[in-house]
Formats: C-alpha cells, structure tokens, sequence
C-alpha cells in the first residue's frame, strides 16, 4: 500500500515516470539543440541562419569538463554529416577544420558509440568533400590524426 500511495502522489518511480521530474542538465540541452539544427537544415529559410550556428557547435566539441561529454559528442558526429550534406559543399567547407579535433578524439575514445559516429562522420566528410581534400586538411591540422587515419580508415583520405 505505501508503494502506491508514493507512486500516485508521485514520489518515486524511474526516469520513464511521468511523475519523475528533475532539471534538465546543460548538456542536455545543448544535445536537444543539435537535433533541432539537424532538423533546420532541411528548411531551406533556416540555412543561412544555421550557418552562423556551426561555431558554436564546433565549440560544443571542445568541452569536455562534464561526465556526459561523450554522448554529446556522438550526437554532434551522428547529426554533423546529414547538416553538412544539407548546407552543401560549398557552404560547410570553411568549417570543417574546426570539428577536426573533437573528431580525433572521437577516433579514440573507448566508447564504441562514440567511435562508430566518428567514423561514420568521417567516411561522410571523405564523401562530401573528397577523400585527397580531406586528407590534405586533416594532415595539415592534426598530423597525428592524419597518421592514426592513415593506419585504420586509408580509404576516407585517400591512401
């Protein structure tokens, strides 16, 4: 009988509850964010607006000072490749070096999730932009990424 008093004043109960209410953290926030840019690259009056929006995406990669930071990134690597393709090639290319890093580190995570969307996003921006272009970026950028590429993903740079 306590259970379901607790239950039906809402007191307890797990995260699928529609009696569980807690704030939404940060991070949380900035992943629903993602999604929504993801979702505004298909409005075609959005496209300039979101253009303006991939710095501060670019600067969500490089925040790493909270536990979830991981499934924020695989977000942003899950969502990056459908944006890019919809803003087009010519549009995205000025950006794409400032997601490099956050992409590298992706690479070597040990969160397989994590790593598939980075490989994911990597194979799709060998796509978009070229493997020899993207490789020519990466080697000039990141060295060691382009080394680490070379040896596990040679096709997305060309090699």
């Amino acid at each position: 009988k306590q259970w379901y008093q607790r239950r039906v004043r809402g007191v307890g109960g797990c995260s699928a509850s529609h009696h569980f209410k807690r704030p939404a953290q940060p991070w949380e926030r900035t992943d629903g964010a993602i999604r929504l840019v993801m979702e505004l690259s298909d409005v075609p009056n959005a496209k300039p607006e979101l253009l303006n929006l991939l710095p501060k995406v670019s600067k969500a990669t490089r925040k790493r000072n909270f536990e979830h930071h991981r499934h924020l990134l695989e977000t942003i690597y899950k969502s990056l490749p459908i944006i890019f393709r919809r803003l087009t090639k010519s549009k995205i290319k000025g950006y794409v070096n400032d997601f490099l890093d956050g992409l590298y580190y992706g690479l070597k995570s040990e969160m397989n999730l994590l790593r598939a969307a980075s490989v994911e996003c990597l194979q799709s921006l060998s796509l978009l932009l070229g493997p020899h272009i993207l490789g020519g970026r990466i080697e000039m950028s990141n060295y060691d990424m382009y080394m680490h590429i070379q040896s596990s993903f040679p096709e997305t740079i060309g090699c």
